[in-house]
């Protein structure tokens, strides 16, 4: 680590540790984020849990040990933690089933608190501890609006929302999560904070599409709906993959019918290039974008972990939206598809008809009107401002590759060897002899020599003798065992006083 390095993650340690302390003091936590990958050559995460440190490598290959010693050593000086204390784990990209896989064997169990509420978190077994704390806001503002109304968290994991919305006085929370363990945490987390009742507080391991099914086919409704889903998942009990870019429109259609108007859906996801489709859900939602509003102190703007929507409904979804596939293809690929797609027979068929038709004038309009029509449409689909996918770019680059080019070889050029050109050596010059200069030597001068000079000799002089001299007898002297003229106000070093005496202080002052 260099000395610069080294100095910017000293500086943003200490004032990210001193704010976030502060937070925890005001809002009776003990747990936060003082260092989010600020630094490129230090691309950690760091987060207090009560008296421990934790440290998430986010680094390909990871750091070395003396980079890795050295960093634990400027945490714990300057972060106040001790060096046992402080626990570093290597973020490994795993692929299949080894993201499901636990890291050691060794469990640190401890109990943290976030806004006044208990959690049970493990900080060695899995790089999550079980509680995003970039969500701490989110969970607040959830608590804020649950008084009387009937909630569901899907995908809960170890339902930090769910506490939160019980403790808001929910009429009633439901956490829905496909994993046993995480079900059974999100149990002990509501127990934790007195939210006994199984009946009122239920947390049911399943499926969440398949409980969306159920619930469509009791018609049960619900006020609040938490969508939280992971970024990518492949567990043995589902039964395809889940990519929340893929399927996410898919579920918040199912979601709408569990929803009454003015029911609210609170969608995050923590998928870094993550593409949120407005377009396709402005019609029967009230969108707004809750990230910037709700970013934890401590989290920075650039490594955002997680983006949060708010989608209040205000109209019935009639069908799953789908994206609308781009056709900015050449004509030539399209017809060739279609050719593809087609029976040979059925195409037979419509030539013959189109025959038929266009051998009639009637015929001859209406297919005018048609191609009218599609030409039409086809600009209007060209031209809209949604962004050109790079697939969509690659097909519209090959399809001006086929194109064929235009040939110039045979286009006679231009003979302008027979055009007559300007001389213009013919071209009169301006004479200007004839324009009269000015003489100077004709302009007349002012003669000062009229002028008579300043005498200041008969200039009167005040006279200064009946002015009283001063007397410097009155004044005070200043002696070295005196008072200082101007008092010094340099800021002294705490206890500065207790063991210096100046000269300028009397002896019977009293410490």
């Amino acid at each position: 680590m260099d000395e610069y390095t080294k100095k910017d993650f000293i500086k943003i340690i200490k004032h990210t540790a001193l704010d976030v302390r502060r937070w925890m003091r005001l809002s009776d936590s003990t747990c936060g984020r003082i260092y989010d990958r600020n630094l490129e050559d230090l691309n950690l995460s760091i987060e207090l849990f009560d008296t421990y440190a934790k440290v998430v490598d986010y680094s390909e290959e990871g750091l070395d040990d003396d980079l890795i010693t050295q960093v634990i050593d400027q945490i714990s000086r300057n972060a106040y933690i001790e060096k046992s204390k402080i626990i570093y784990q290597l973020r490994k990209k795993r692929e299949g089933l080894e993201q499901h896989k636990l890291i050691t064997d060794e469990t640190i169990p401890l109990t943290v608190k976030e806004n006044g509420l208990i959690f049970n978190v493990e900080l060695s077994s899995h790089i999550d501890t079980g509680l995003f704390l970039d969500l701490a806001l989110v969970r607040a503002f959830v608590k804020d609006n649950a008084f009387g109304k009937t909630v569901l968290n899907l995908f809960s994991y170890t339902g930090s929302f769910s506490v939160y919305a019980a403790s808001g006085l929910a009429k009633k929370v439901i956490s829905v999560d496909l994993s046993n363990t995480a079900t059974m945490r999100a149990r002990e987390n509501l127990k934790n904070n007195g939210f006994l009742s199984e009946i009122e507080y239920p947390c049911i391991s399943s499926d969440a599409l398949s409980f969306i099914k159920k619930a469509q086919d009791d018609n049960t409704k619900f006020d609040i709906i938490i969508f939280d889903p992971p970024s990518f998942s492949n567990s043995n009990k589902m039964n395809g993959i889940f990519d929340v870019q893929k399927q996410y429109l898919n579920y918040i259609y199912e979601i709408s019918l569990l929803m009454n108007k003015g029911s609210v859906l609170i969608f995050s996801t923590n998928l870094s290039n993550f593409q949120f489709d407005k377009k396709l859900l402005k019609a029967s939602f009230k969108i707004q974008e809750l990230t910037d509003e709700f970013r934890q102190v401590g989290f920075g703007k650039k490594k955002a972990t997680s983006r949060v929507w708010s989608l209040e409904k205000v109209a019935e979804m009639n069908k799953v939206p789908q994206r609308r596939i781009s056709a900015r293809k050449d004509a030539q690929t399209m017809e060739k598809e279609n050719e593809t797609n087609l029976d040979r027979l059925s195409v037979s068929w419509d030539e013959e008809e189109t025959k038929e038709q266009v051998s009639t004038p009637e015929g001859v309009a209406e297919m005018e009107q048609v191609e009218s029509i599609e030409s039409t449409e086809n600009e209007a689909f060209v031209n809209d401002d949604e962004p050109m996918n790079e697939d969509v770019k690659e097909s519209s680059e090959q399809s001006q590759e086929d194109r064929p080019r235009r040939d110039y070889a045979g286009r006679p050029r231009r003979d302008s060897s027979d055009r007559p050109r300007r001389d213009s050596s013919d071209r009169p010059r301006r004479d200007f002899s004839d324009r009269p200069r000015r003489d100077n030597d004709d302009r007349p001068r002012r003669d000062f020599s009229d002028r008579p000079r300043g005498n200041f000799e008969d200039r009167p002089r005040r006279d200064f003798s009946d002015r009283p001299r001063r007397d410097f007898e009155d004044r005070p002297r200043f002696y070295r065992t005196s008072e200082p003229r101007v008092k010094k106000s340099a800021p002294k070093p705490y206890g500065f006083d207790q063991f210096m005496e100046t000269k300028s202080r009397k002896k019977d002052t009293e410490f």
